[in-house]
């Protein structure tokens, strides 16, 4: 049910989801990745706007760090996105796979031990590395740091 929820989250409240082409493939407290279809992300030379790329990074992030929460029953979607850096590092002209990792892998106690400080802090932050790939080839680069805010947590 994670993805769907997510799904239905960007599609209600991040208005721009609905116009970047994204396909939710899997989303996970791992890992997100979607497919995007490049007919609606293009520029005048034809090839992914960077715009769209950016913003298709973004997403992917922001769906991974959603799943985080779901995954450990924290109900606050008071995620913003507070530094982020993106490379862009060959065109692309077809079709591709946006993929959002945590640039710190966390097993289970590590996910417990950020979640216990969000929410004992009020607020904890998180960076993730999003890259975007046509063909197993790497073609965007992304880093993101978001800061979360709990607002309340399901026993």
């Amino acid at each position: 049910m994670e993805r769907e929820q997510i799904v239905e989250t960007l599609g209600t409240k991040i208005t721009l989801y609905k116009h970047l082409g994204l396909r939710a493939m899997r989303i996970s407290s791992h890992e997100a990745v979607f497919h995007a279809d490049l007919s609606q992300n293009l520029n005048h030379k034809q090839t992914a706007f960077g715009g769209s790329l950016y913003a298709g990074a973004v997403t992917a992030a922001y769906s991974l760090v959603l799943a985080l929460l779901q995954q450990h029953q924290v109900t606050t979607e008071d995620i913003v996105i507070a530094q982020a850096s993106i490379r862009y590092l060959r065109p692309i002209a077809e079709d591709y796979e946006v993929r959002a990792i945590f640039v710190k892998a966390m097993d289970v106690a590590s996910e417990k031990k950020w979640v216990r400080h969000l929410t004992d802090e009020g607020k904890n932050k998180i960076a993730v590395k999003t890259l975007i790939c046509v063909d197993g080839k790497k073609a965007v680069e992304f880093i993101g740091k978001f800061v979360v805010n709990a607002l309340a947590r399901n026993e």
